[in-house]
Parts: structure tokens; sequence; C-alpha cells
């Protein structure tokens, strides 16, 4: 027996997702309608090549102004002013040749920063588009993470303060919700990294002041790490810190496989060094201590940047400027 895909969608939504409010069914039918433009069939897609993802966090950046026209009209609907400044992420999905985009007001969590998230094509062509892609969230809610997933599909993770959770959704290639997963409980969420590693999952890094807290969720929602409570990676920092992640080994094999985190902690001086760390499928530490990648600047904004640039290679760049080489042996040299 066939199932229709929207009672499917219940279905999913229903078991996967524990923390929605009572509003969830009519946010849900409301997101469902805002896809904006008619997605290829199905047949179509199946003569689409599917590209293998590059097991990098999505590009962000901070822009004066959203490229796209359905961002700036999302923006300036009502007679709305644009605000000055907007944070955009963008990530290569796994259907060749589209992206998506997520652009919201820099400095703010989602509830307050009227995020708008959309697929587009490699020409620039809209496929889908949310104007509340938090939608079925219980507010406020706080920072959002995007990432390439399965089939085409979007994963976006979401920190939920009024819940402490964070948790992990999927766009169906066409817009459609795909499912909703509780994938982590925390005191707080204040930084938040997304990372969708083929074949093997997402791996959703959270940190608050004193903790960084990672969970993976296998490609089905699955969480593998220590049920809803994670494991513990990363920095303490008194002031949460940004961490960033990227898969640095592919090898087939399992017990090969390694990501690394780089994130800002600080020293026994008080002094803001960032800090590498690396970690295999299972979250255990590869290397006997930190790499110490240096100073970087107290008031630096950026995030850190990581890029793979082969296996075992990674390629840094750090809050303040500074560009690094990251090697698996736990070596570092400046680029």
């Amino acid at each position: 027996m066939t199932l229709d895909r929207s009672f499917l969608f219940f279905l999913l939504f229903a078991t996967a997702c524990s923390r929605k409010s009572e509003t969830t069914a009519a946010d849900a039918a409301t997101d469902a309608a805002s896809t904006m433009s008619l997605p290829p069939t199905d047949a179509a897609l199946e003569a689409r090549a599917y590209v293998t993802a590059s097991a990098e966090e999505a590009k962000r950046e901070l822009v004066k102004e959203p490229t796209s026209k359905g961002a700036k009209e999302h923006y300036t609907r009502d007679g709305g002013a644009m605000p000055a400044s907007f944070a955009m992420q963008t990530a290569d999905l796994t259907i060749q040749g589209r992206r998506a985009i997520l652009v919201h007001e820099a400095g703010k969590g989602a509830t307050d920063a009227r995020p708008f998230l959309e697929v587009v094509e490699a020409d620039g062509t809209q496929v889908w588009a949310k104007d509340r892609p938090h939608a079925g969230i219980t507010p406020p809610v706080g920072q959002l993470a995007i990432a390439a997933a399965p089939k085409g599909r979007v994963a976006q993770s979401a920190c939920d303060p009024p819940t402490s959770t964070v948790a992990l959704r999927l766009w169906d290639h066409d817009g459609f919700p795909f499912a909703d997963f509780q994938a982590l409980n925390v005191e707080a969420c204040d930084e938040l990294a997304l990372l969708y590693w083929p074949k093997r999952g997402f791996v959703i890094v959270a940190a608050r002041s004193g903790a960084t807290i990672a969970q993976l969720l296998d490609e089905e929602g699955k969480l593998l790490w220590n049920g809803n409570r994670g494991i513990e990676i990363g920095t303490r920092a008194k002031v949460a810190q940004p961490p960033a992640v990227v898969v640095d080994r592919i090898t087939g094999k399992r017990e090969d496989d390694s990501f690394l985190l780089v994130q800002a902690g600080t020293t026994g001086e008080g002094q803001l060094h960032a800090y590498a760390f690396r970690y295999d499928l299972r979250g255990i530490a590869l290397w006997q201590a930190a790499l110490d990648l240096g100073p970087i600047p107290a008031n630096a904004k950026e995030r850190p940047v990581l890029r793979r640039v082969e296996d075992g290679v990674v390629a840094a760049t750090l809050p303040g400027g500074k560009k690094l080489e990251i090697r698996s042996s736990g070596e570092s040299r400046t680029r």
C-alpha cells in the first residue's frame, strides 16, 4: 500500500518530534504553502545527477543585503524596512547545482531575525522557499544552522531555549517538511554548528557558557551519542564560543573516519586562544590533548572557517584572519 505523502509526513512528524507547540500543525500547513515555485517531478529528479556532499559546514558570511529577489521581497513586504545587515549561510546540496541559502537579520535569534530559507538552482532559479523555516518550534527560537542532507534534502538545526532542546529538521527536495528530531537536551544553546557527514549522518555542536555538547544522528535520525544528552567536547569557555566542524578523514572504514572541531577557549592566563580537537565516529578524542593554534583577538566577531583540502588535511581561517593548515597527525602550520 502506498501512503499519501502528506499523511506520511504527519506520521513522521508526530513520532519524531516530541516538543511541538499547540500551533505546530497550523504552522506546518502554512509553511508547506509557502513553497513558491513548482519543483521538478520525482521522475525528473531521477534523471538529475546526485553528488556527494563536501562534509563541510555551510559557508557563513555577513552581507549588507540579500542577493535574491525572494529574500528582498521577504524583508520589505508590507512596507517593512530593510535591516542594516544580514547573516547568510549557503550549503551545496546533493542534487547537482542546487544550493540552500538561509538569511536572517544579523545578531538576532530566529524568532526576531525573520529568517528566510530558499533552495536555488545553479542559475539562481528558485526551487522553493520558506518565510518561517522555524515554524512549529516553541518560541523564542535561537540560532539556526543549515546543511546538506541525502536525496537533495536540506537539514536545519535550531536552538530552542524554552524547551532546553536542540532540534534537527529535514526539508524534502521539493520543500515539503520531511521530519523533525529532538537531537539534544541542553541547559542553554548560545552557539550552534551543523555538519552533514555523508553516509554517517549529522553532527550537531551546541555551545554555552562552560560547556560544548555534541550529537551525531544517523541519516534516519537515530541518536548515536548518549541518547539526547550527547557528549561533551571542545572548550569550556565562560563566554560561549562558536564551534566549527569538518570531516578530516573519509576512508570508507568507520573505525578510521574522523572529524575536526576548532573553537576558542581561554588559557590559564586568561588569554583567548583557538584550539583544535579530533574525534572519531564514537565521539572519542583521537589526540591526547587539544592542539593550541595560538592567540586570537578577544573582540573578533568572525567564526572559525574550516575547509577540507584532502584526506587528513584541513585549511583553517581563525577569528582575526590567521590562516593555518591542520593535519590529522596533530600538527599545524601557517598557510
